[in-house]
């Protein structure tokens, strides 16, 4: 799964911020691009965040809204967009999955779906696969172009190393899972993940 190719870029900026600069700098196989232009519902702004793309041609751009929650765009909006993958952070901005249902199905989509080190606790994997499941699902993208991350730290502080080795520990472990077959997932996620819902009887 989540191969975007990216994805092991992806963990290592789990432990170096200074990677989503507002200069973006070459990381890897990816270019994450700072883009408060997509908190707000302004044409003229995206205009600008347009011309910043278009001169990062030739490299896979990552859009990462900063600044506020993502705006909803309609799907021929966000094709005029120049980028290659859409970073959305669906524990803390529940809303941006109403955005991303729109984002085109031929590009990439990177959940931010672990907390930084010294943040709060992070979902179970079972909730958390089932994200990497549901994003895979939008607009027939398959597990292919979904990738996963771990999100910006909310506060400034002393990186434990141990700690920080366990999230991305679990990050890896969801890509694993999400690749595994039916049997595997039955032998390592709690069984109530597979119960059917039980409808009220009318």
């Amino acid at each position: 799964m989540a191969r975007l190719s990216p994805v092991l870029s992806v963990f290592a900026t789990f432990l170096d911020p200074a990677a989503f600069g507002s200069e973006p700098e070459l990381h890897g196989a990816i270019r994450f691009v700072e883009a408060p232009e997509l908190t707000v519902d302004e044409h003229a702004s995206r205009s600008h965040l347009v011309e910043r793309l278009t001169a990062l041609a030739g490299v896979h751009r990552a859009l990462l809204p900063v600044g506020g929650n993502l705006a909803s765009l309609s799907r021929e909006e966000w094709l005029q967009i120049p980028a290659e993958s859409l970073v959305i952070n669906p524990i803390r901005d529940p809303e941006s999955w109403r955005a991303a249902a729109t984002w085109p199905g031929e590009r990439g989509l990177i959940l931010a779906l672990v907390p930084a080190p010294g943040d709060e606790a992070p979902e179970p994997v079972e909730i958390l696969l089932w994200a990497v499941r549901y994003a895979a699902s939008l607009g027939g993208r398959g597990l292919d172009r979904v990738g996963v991350a771990g999100m910006l730290p909310i506060a400034k502080g002393a990186l434990d190393p141990v700690e920080a080795e366990r999230r991305i520990a679990l990050l890896e472990r969801l890509v694993e899972l999400s690749a595994a077959n039916e049997e595997t997932l039955r032998a390592e996620l709690d069984p109530r993940a597979f119960q059917p819902i039980k409808r009220p009887q009318r």
